[in-house]
Parts: structure tokens; sequence; C-alpha cells
């Protein structure tokens, strides 16, 4: 079984969890049963929502918090800091066609 992919980055708000603001996070690639999984939180014909709670399931860790993280942890990040998530997930869907 081929290895699971990881992108690490950084926010640039950070994602507030209890009194701490984190900045670093790691995001490790979709798998199918991740896809499943979101279909159930939220329905594909909703992609913002979607692809929230497809983050949730992606995302291992931001900062030292290494979840379980909602749909709603996801939609209180500013919009740069989604962009930049988004962007982590398109990234590795993108490499994970290639290979």
């Amino acid at each position: 079984m081929a290895e699971t992919m990881t992108r690490s980055g950084t926010l640039q708000s950070g994602m507030r969890i209890g009194d701490d603001v984190h900045y670093e996070y790691e995001m490790r690639e979709a798998l199918t049963s991740d896809l499943f999984a979101a279909e159930e939180i939220a329905s594909p014909t909703q992609p913002l929502r979607f692809n929230a709670a497809l983050m949730t399931l992606q995302l291992t860790r931001v900062g030292t918090f290494e979840g379980p993280f909602t749909v709603d942890m996801i939609g209180r990040l500013k919009a740069d800091d989604y962009g930049i998530l988004r962007a982590t997930q398109l990234e590795m869907e993108d490499s994970g066609e290639a290979e």
C-alpha cells in the first residue's frame, strides 16, 4: 500500500482553540473513506460545506491540537486561512491524480 501524502503549512490568522491561537497545520491526502464520511456530514451539492467536512477529516494537526476537528471550527476561520487549507487540499488532490 502506498504511503499517505501529507502537507504542512502556516495559517495567516490562525485557528483559535480554547485560549490559544494555532498557526502551523498538517493535512493528509483524502482517502475514499473520507469522501464517504464527508458526504454523511454535508452533501456534495453544497461544495463549501462538503470541502470543509472533508478538511475536518484530512487535518491531522493544527498547532499542538490533534483533533477531532469540526465543520464549525473550519467555519470560524478567516477566509484567507480557509483559502490556504483549500489550496492544500487541491494540491494533494492534483498530486494524487498525477501519480
